[in-house]
């Protein structure tokens, strides 16, 4: 993988599946603390909650800086 290109592809590639699981580890836990609280309330033990806000999804800056990050890490191996 020596031409620049596709170097910058992969790491465009890793910075977007990196945010994407960061996004998806986030919506998860929100979507759990819901669940719990609706469990809770069912049994009596807790108010009806309000269905959260999920988190915004991540931008194509934030790819791209996510991108430049990992290739400053390459670049001083």
């Amino acid at each position: 993988m020596s031409n620049p290109y596709m170097l910058r592809l992969e790491l465009l590639k890793m910075a977007q599946d990196a945010l994407n699981t960061e996004y998806h580890t986030k919506c998860d836990m929100i979507r759990t603390d819901w669940s719990n609280q609706v469990q809770l309330a069912h049994t009596g033990h807790g108010p009806v909650p309000t269905t959260p806000d999920l988190p915004p999804i991540y931008t194509m800056e934030q790819i791209v800086e996510k991108a430049q990050i990992l290739n400053n890490f390459v670049s001083q191996g």
